[in-house]
């Protein structure tokens, strides 16, 4: 299982990794995960979940860090609906 591990590519370990260590945390944390995805080019922030968002700003808030407004987020409860969404976007 490991050496499968290594002939994922980025996203598909770090969406393992985050669901895996959400499950070691047992039933007494809940958790909300929200999916984006956002492309940055020539200093442009387009929504790649809803292409008509073509030049999302970038706003810093105290307390929150960097936070892209405006950017669609969706709801996932699992793994492979976030890997299943990102492969359907890219």
């Amino acid at each position: 299982m490991e050496t499968e591990n290594y002939k994922k590519g980025l996203l598909p370990r770090v969406v393992d990794e985050l669901f895996e260590a959400i499950s070691l945390c047992g039933e007494a944390t809940a958790y909300k995960i929200k999916l984006s995805m956002v492309e940055i080019y020539m200093e442009r922030v387009r929504d790649l979940l809803d292409l008509s968002k073509d030049n999302i700003q970038i706003e810093e808030h105290e307390g929150h860090g960097m936070l892209l407004c405006g950017a669609t987020e969706i709801l996932i409860s699992d793994g492979e609906e976030a890997l299943k969404l990102l492969s359907v976007r890219s």
